[in-house]
């Protein structure tokens, strides 16, 4: 990902260098021969830079940069593999915001259910304030009719009674009304669907003198007169055969 420009070491221009008694030991013609001419060889580089301390000192300075550069590509090359690990963290970091925003709606969605279910308890609520204000109102209202209730279960213990007594008075007034009462089982009746009162009268005081008459226990000195008895009310009753009940005067 990133380039870098090197100087390239540029090598050093010796022909400035040449000290005089190096060009002069270093090509200083030989001695003339019998034989002729001869030629002469140029100086290797070696040999050139051999005892040159000039150039000695810029050999080890570009090595020193040589080795410089060689480290600045080494950590070039570390940050490059680590900028390419950027990718991966970039790409980690656009998922976890994307699961960050996921989690913003779904904490959104929970608030919103969360506002709901406060305002569904609430409500709740509400309902056992009234519940609770409806239970003591009842209760009160229990109070009251129980207080009633005994009330009236007095009043009816003493009706009851009340009642208890005048049921015996009934009796003994009944009782006491009957004490006159006469009851003739066996008497015929009138022909026709209805008796009057004078008819059922008239049978009775048939059947009487009848019976005076005939009973023999009776002595004939008793002067009983049928006629002078007095009936208050003589009327048959509903069993069958209808008795005549009589009550006298």
């Amino acid at each position: 990902m990133f380039t870098y420009l090197a100087h390239k070491p540029q090598r050093p221009n010796h022909t400035n260098m040449y000290a005089p008694h190096m060009i002069q030991q270093q090509y200083s013609p030989a001695p003339q021969s019998s034989q002729g001419p001869r030629v002469f060889s140029p100086p290797t580089y070696q040999q050139f830079t051999q005892g040159n301390p000039q150039v000695r000192t810029n050999q080890q300075d570009n090595g020193a940069f040589i080795s410089l550069i060689e480290r600045l590509d080494t950590r070039l090359q570390s940050i490059e593999k680590h900028v390419s690990k950027l990718d991966i963290i970039q790409n980690e970091l656009s998922h976890v915001k994307a699961d960050v925003a996921a989690l913003r709606g779904e904490n959104a969605s929970m608030n919103s259910r969360l506002n709901e279910i406060e305002a569904s308890c609430q409500s709740f609520s509400d309902i056992a304030d009234d519940f609770h204000s409806n239970k003591l109102s009842t209760s009160k209202t229990l109070s009251e009719l129980k207080f009633k209730t005994n009330k009236i279960e007095q009043q009816m213990s003493t009706f009851e009674n009340v009642n208890t007594q005048i049921q015996e008075n009934k009796t003994d007034l009944r009782w006491r009304s009957t004490r006159d009462n006469l009851i003739f089982v066996g008497l015929p009746e009138s022909t026709g669907n209805t008796e009057p009162h004078d008819s059922c009268e008239t049978i009775l005081r048939r059947f009487l003198s009848k019976r005076i008459e005939n009973e023999k226990n009776i002595s004939k000195d008793d002067d009983i007169h049928i006629n002078n008895i007095q009936f208050a009310r003589v009327h048959r009753m509903a069993d069958r055969p209808d008795p005549l009940w009589t009550k006298q005067n």
